[in-house]
């Protein structure tokens, strides 16, 4: 067994130090209560009956009262009273398990707790000790239920197929026997606890610190299942029918883009344009202007987020528009001020701003939008800018748009294109046809959907509605697309097809057409008929060639105002769906642009303001996303993404708003020269390789991501290396459709590989978009789970082996995670053999020489450890100190800020401020 290591060494012996216990979350000694508690928790026989069919069941295990964690007035949330196991019968016969937590009260949820029962099946996966489920709350206090496995650490697989709490205290979780070791009647679980915490640090970086837990003694307390034969079943749930997965031959698909995490870019209302010279997308929302860079060789393809740091830096509202007719490709972001906006614009994608006027006077105070294009006869273009510009808000009682002659510089005055008599707020974006007509959408003149149009380049305006359209009370506003040439155009038809989508009076999506600026309309119907959306939001509307456009929108198939935070289904699922059309409207094809990853979960505020002032803030989502087309004829969807992270496969909302781009990745374009050729099916796009990583153990990891499928299914991924020098010859491996990981453990570490890979489909062989090397794993971070693995040591070569497992190190961790409260720490992670009997007077610790000697005479090291005392996890303590140079005599200065030990997976932890050992500094 080593005796030291290099600047760290570990110490596991006999000698017992008397310390008070440690209050993780407060930082205070704990009552004195708790030790006589400790010895006062008991393991229940389980007594089976006919209550196991109904929750709570069978209680496996009891509590005291009070004996949490600080005195018996604080944590009552945290202070567990009982565990409870159940398995009823459910639907279609499949087996489940219910376990149901109860603790003293939650009358209030505590934001970052944990409330959990561990438990060990007769069959555990390699490295798997136990299984958990878990319910646990957020900075916000918002709840979602899990289930996972305790090994080296702790791991969450999933959701919980159901989970609830009451305000009594009693929260159940229910999870199938196949997650859980597929535990079968006449089987027993053994080592049952249940343990409450509260995350010290930020999540996901923090030390988990324990409040409370009933103990374990040997493999007690324990559960046999009984199954559910006796309980009375409901009846089968009847298959569904599949839901489409949108489109006939043709239709378009989607790939989905975020910014890298680091960029924390906040998504709400977006902007997004194209710059057809470029092929940059730019996107703004709140303060960011984002310029994405799109690689297409590899399938998605690599993005690049890039903030251009616009020199505006206030806003009541932000809005991006980018100009592509007669050549142009100005971007203007423009920040709402109030009585005007502050307004920039780029002709570089960003590298460089100018600053413009902002807009017209008089203007509205709210809602303001850009947009440019042809002058109307018989105006022309100045030598200043070849179209345009127009800048339109609104006010309490009406609208302006005004006119910039010289490239968005500087504006006319602002000129009413409605009066509060023919139309209410709110409306869409400007936007202008090829023949230089400008058309503004509102969501209601006289109860209709409408568009305001100007044909004298925006001296005067008509209102257009749509006479079989209707609104709702929502404030969403509409979307006109307008055909950018004449591809497609019927014979004869005097201007461009301007197709106008909209909210119904029943919150249906739909969508008009005419083919004279307005004056008439045809096949004003309904979209998405296919999934059954019964509400919709925020949409959205682009045109390429003349008969063909794309229909965004976020939509859910649950009933109901969505608005009404208290009466809306919570986790109500919305998806953005895009309907196209190639026949100038006549019929719209429906596809789910984010079919395994809901865009938002309940209710979404469209009142306003002033009206949505909802705890959780249901208006995450703001007011609007945003549609474009770049020139190949893709479409791309900027929205806000308010269900990230445990929501997407939960059932509780995030309330984000994520930056997030839907690309067109195959399909149709909406410009018919650009669709693919040959037609589809054809073979699917090269698939982009994520990483080719060694990670020094001799395994090389090689992994993907799903490309287009070209219009036909992926049915595998076929992996190629080659040596170097060398050819690649039959793939190394063949990966079925579904799985974009493969580990190669067949190399030689004195040869030099490179690896390509490829997705073949019923139409043949993708191509394969380069080939890479064999990369080092990037560097830890400490700032992320348990931190750097500083070392590790041999199992079983403790001294005495087999016996004192419970002194067997054998790895050391040392993180430095982000702290809630922006105190430096440092978190300690050690492993030994088994902890599941902690003996008495044993000692863990961690011992560090630091840069500088402490300040104690005497003494040249630091030292953190936990002392088992009388034994049992009840009754460890934790505290740091120094040691004496001579001697090695430990010297305790107080207790650290944090402990905890989990006697199933035997890891101790221990979080220390860096004030109190020696204060170390970055570098050091």
């Amino acid at each position: 067994m080593k005796s030291s290591l290099r600047w760290f060494f570990l110490m596991a012996t006999f000698l017992a130090i008397a310390v008070v216990g440690f209050d993780a979350q407060a930082g205070k000694k704990k009552n004195s209560r708790e030790s006589i508690a400790q010895n006062k928790r008991t393991a229940i026989s389980p007594t089976i009956s006919a209550s196991s069919c109904t929750p709570p069941g069978t209680s496996v295990v009891t509590d005291p009262t009070g004996d949490q964690n600080g005195n018996p007035a604080a944590n009552q949330q945290f202070d567990i009273q009982s565990i409870s196991i159940a398995e009823p019968c459910f639907a279609n016969n499949i087996d489940k398990l219910v376990f149901t937590i109860k603790v003293a009260n939650l009358n209030s949820i505590p934001p970052n707790g944990h409330w959990k029962v561990k438990f060990t099946p007769p069959t555990l996966p390699a490295g798997v000790t136990a299984f958990f489920v878990e319910m646990t709350s957020d900075q916000n206090g918002n709840v979602s239920y899990g289930y996972g496995t305790v090994g080296t650490t702790s791991t969450t697989l999933g959701t919980a197929d159901d989970g609830s709490f009451n305000t009594d205290g009693t929260i159940t979780i229910t999870v199938a026997n196949s997650k859980v070791g597929s535990p079968a009647v006449g089987q027993t679980l053994t080592t049952i606890q249940g343990q409450t915490q509260l995350l010290v640090g930020a999540a996901g970086t923090g030390l988990l610190a324990g409040i409370d837990s009933t103990t374990v003694t040997g493999t007690n307390p324990t559960y046999t299942l009984v199954g559910h034969a006796s309980c009375t079943c409901p009846a089968a749930t009847p298959t569904p029918t599949p839901a489409p997965s949108g489109g006939a031959a043709g239709t378009p698909r989607f790939q989905n883009y975020n910014p890298p995490p680091t960029g924390s870019f906040n998504g709400g209302e977006p902007s997004i344009g194209t710059d057809w010279v470029t092929g940059n997308a730019m996107y703004l929302a709140s303060f960011a202007a984002l310029r994405v860079s799109f690689d297409d060789c590899p399938s998605p393809a690599r993005d690049v987020w890039t903030n251009t740091n616009v020199p505006a830096a206030v806003s009541l509202d932000p809005i991006l528009f980018t100009d592509h007719m007669n050549g142009a490709h100005r971007t203007f972001v423009s920040q709402l001020t109030g009585q005007d906006s502050i307004t920039f614009f780029t002709d570089n994608d960003g590298a460089s701003y100018l600053p413009s006027q902002g807009g017209g006077i008089p203007s509205g105070v709210d809602h303001q939008t850009i947009g440019a294009g042809p002058y109307h006869s018989p105006l022309t273009a100045t030598p200043a800018y070849p179209n345009a510009v127009y800048y339109c808000s609104q006010d309490i009682a009406a609208s302006f748009c005004a006119r910039s002659d010289d490239g968005g510089a500087t504006f006319g005055a602002g000129i009413p294109i409605y009066t509060a008599a023919q139309c209410t707020g709110i409306h869409g974006h400007v936007k202008v046809a090829p023949d230089g007509t400008a058309y503004v959408p509102n969501r209601s003149c006289g109860g209709l959907a409408a568009v305001a149009v100007s044909k004298d380049n925006g001296l005067t305006w008509a209102v257009k509605p749509i006479p079989t359209s209707s609104t709702t009370g929502f404030l969403v506003d509409p979307s006109v697309g307008i055909g950018t040439n004449t591809v497609g155009e019927p014979g004869g038809q005097p201007s461009n097809t301007i197709y106008l989508g909209y909210q119904a009076s029943n919150s249906h999506p739909k969508v008009g057409v005419s083919r004279n600026q307005g004056d008439t309309w045809t096949n004003d119907q309904e979209v998405g008929t296919e999934f059954g959306i019964q509400n919709s939001t925020f949409p959205e509307l682009v045109a390429g060639d003349d008969n063909r456009a794309a229909f965004a929108f976020l939509g859910t198939t649950v009933a109901g105002n969505y608005t009404s935070q208290s009466s809306f289904p919570p986790n109500a699922p919305w998806h953005l769906y895009i309907a196209t059309t190639f026949d100038g409207g006549a019929t719209w094809s429906t596809i789910d642009a984010t079919p395994d990853d809901p865009v938002q979960r309940g209710s979404i505020c469209n009142l306003g303001t002033t009206s949505c002032m909802n705890t959780p803030n249901d208006r995450n989502l703001l007011d609007f996303m945003d549609e474009t087309i770049d020139a190949q004829g893709r479409v791309l969807v900027g929205y806000p993404d308010g269900c990230i992270g445990p929501c997407v496969n939960g059932s509780v909302n995030s309330y984000t708003a994520l930056a997030s781009i839907a690309r067109q990745s195959g399909g149709k374009r909406l410009f018919a020269a650009n669709d693919p050729n040959p037609a589809e099916p054809v073979a699917p796009a090269p698939p982009r390789v994520d990483g080719v990583i060694n990670d020094g153990s001799g395994v090389i990891h090689v992994t993907w991501s799903a490309p287009d499928n070209g219009g036909s299914p992926i049915l595998s991924y076929n992996v190629y290396r080659r040596t170097d020098p060398g050819t690649y010859g039959a793939p190394l491996a063949t990966v079925p459709a579904g799985t974009t990981n493969y580990d190669d453990g067949s190399t030689d570490p004195n040869t030099s590989y490179f690896y390509k890979v490829t997705a073949v489909n019923a139409i043949g062989e993708s191509a394969a978009c380069g080939e890479f090397a064999i990369t080092a794993p990037p560097p830890i971070n400490p700032c992320i789970g348990s931190g750097v693995l500083v070392d590790v040591d041999p199992t079983g070569d403790q001294l005495l082996a087999p016996m004192n497992a419970d002194l067997d190190v054998q790895s050391v961790l040392i993180g430095e995670p982000v702290q809630n409260d922006n105190v430096n720490r440092l978190v300690f992670t050690m492993k030994v053999g088994d902890l599941s009997t902690i003996p008495p007077n044993r000692q863990w610790r961690f011992v560090w020489t630091p840069a500088t000697p402490p300040s104690t005479p005497g003494t040249d090291r630091y030292y953190v450890g936990m002392d088992s005392n009388a034994g049992g996890a009840g009754a460890v303590t934790f505290d740091y100190g120094v040691i004496t140079s001579s001697g090695n005599v430990p010297i305790s200065q107080g207790t650290p800020d944090a402990g905890s030990v989990d006697a199933a997976t035997g890891i101790i932890r221990i979080a220390i401020a860096n004030s109190k050992v020696g204060n170390p500094a970055p570098g050091s």
